[in-house]
């Protein structure tokens, strides 16, 4: 992660599978939770990990497991307080 207002590298996510590449990121704010934080950011990647990152800690939340490479990934904001996160191999 790099901050813009620094010019500089502040803090690196790891956890996908060394010599796969991350094809998919997206950054989640969320509001309306007793958060007040940055939100999370969700990595997907040629190993089939979905790994999401808190941003206010830097630290990993979630690991979700496919059975394919990910390619794409978007979240839906629902009307409850949830987002649901989607993910793909297809473009």
């Amino acid at each position: 992660m790099v901050s813009l207002s620094k010019g500089e590298v502040v803090a690196t996510l790891g956890g996908h599978t060394e010599g796969e590449s991350i094809e998919a990121i997206e950054f989640v704010e969320l509001t309306g939770s007793a958060s007040s934080g940055p939100g999370v950011v969700v990595t997907g990647a040629t190993d089939g990990k979905a790994l999401i990152w808190d941003l206010s800690t830097m630290r990993l939340r979630a690991t979700l497991q496919h059975e394919v490479g990910i390619y794409f990934c978007s979240t839906v904001r629902a009307q409850s307080n949830y987002d649901y996160f989607a993910a793909s191999r297809t473009l």
